[in-house]
């Protein structure tokens, strides 16, 4: 999700950007696949209704006009064959729903916030709880949420659990999902919860709008660096070139920078599809330590 919000405020932003310019301009098709699993709680019908509405115009520099249809996908054997049957021209979607199309894309754009392309997760608990490491959270009431950002927290959480899980016949606490990352935190602050997934930017956040938090919960443990979302353009779209300018050059301008800020995000990035490699080489692991610490009869 930490890709899907910037790209569509893109789109949209565009139209009021590019308008005049285009109007006499030929209208391009612009068909976007997008994963179920990066869509998080966003009201799926109020998103896409609003999502087709758009008529999107790339700015008076790329003098590029293009009508932008969404279609969310729940499987991704029928998203990667639409977008190898050119029937797609961008996808918006996880690196885990990546893995399962068996893809390699040559670039990808990837949102950055003012801490890099990276996401962090963290376990909170109070600082006088008596969880002292991953191993005491065995059965502990655990609450997260399902963010735009939380694509790999999960994977993540059930991997540091499966490490303490040798010889023990009982698999670790459900995961209890809230409405936010705020609530989450706030939870284990009110003793509600004994711990929180969240984002690290998220705690830091909460930390910085009240000192307080910072003085009563800690940082159990922190992630590897993940990246949970991308956007792909297919290589062969006609105006491929000038999209990709438009996505690079929106921090450019006040009005892109402040549809970024938004989504605490300050601008976007073209990469090489080698950039994923590290979460990729986590998720193949995951499943790997999984298989192998999973106490027979349960299921992640």
């Amino acid at each position: 999700m930490k890709i899907l919000i910037p790209v569509l405020c893109l789109f949209c932003f565009l139209v009021t950007e590019g308008a005049h310019s285009a109007e006499n301009a030929k209208v391009i098709p612009f068909r976007i696949g997008i994963s179920s699993q990066t869509m998080g709680d966003v009201n799926r019908n109020d998103y896409m209704a609003a999502f087709k509405s758009w008529a999107v115009t790339v700015g008076r520099e790329q003098d590029l006009s293009m009508e932008v249809e969404g279609e969310v996908f729940e499987e991704m054997e029928g998203l990667g064959n639409a977008f190898k049957e050119d029937r797609l021209d961008g996808l918006i979607l996880g690196v885990k729903d990546l893995m399962g199309m068996v893809m390699i894309p040559g670039s990808v754009f990837l949102s950055c916030s003012e801490k890099g392309l990276y996401v962090h997760y963290a376990v909170i608990v109070h600082r006088d709880s008596p969880i002292k490491d991953a191993g005491g959270l065995m059965g502990c009431k655990v609450v997260t949420n399902n963010g735009h950002l939380m694509g790999l927290a999960r994977p993540w959480f059930e991997v540091l659990q499966a490490g303490q899980t040798q010889g023990i016949t009982k698999w670790p606490g459900s995961l209890i999902f809230k409405e936010n990352s705020a609530k989450c935190i706030l939870q284990v602050f009110f003793r509600q919860a004994d711990a929180a997934l969240v984002t690290e930017d998220a705690f830091d956040l909460a930390c910085e709008l009240n000192p307080q938090l910072r003085k009563e919960l800690k940082v159990l443990t922190v992630s590897p660096p993940f990246i949970p979302g991308l956007f792909i353009i297919r290589p062969g779209f006609k105006e491929r070139e000038r999209l990709e300018m438009a996505i690079v050059e929106l921090h450019s301008s006040p009005g892109g920078q402040q549809v970024l800020s938004i989504f605490q995000a300050t601008r976007m990035e073209k990469h090489p599809g080698s950039i994923l490699d590290p979460t990729m080489q986590f998720l193949s692991e995951q499943q790997r330590v999984l298989q192998n610490s999973k106490p027979k009869g349960t299921r992640p």
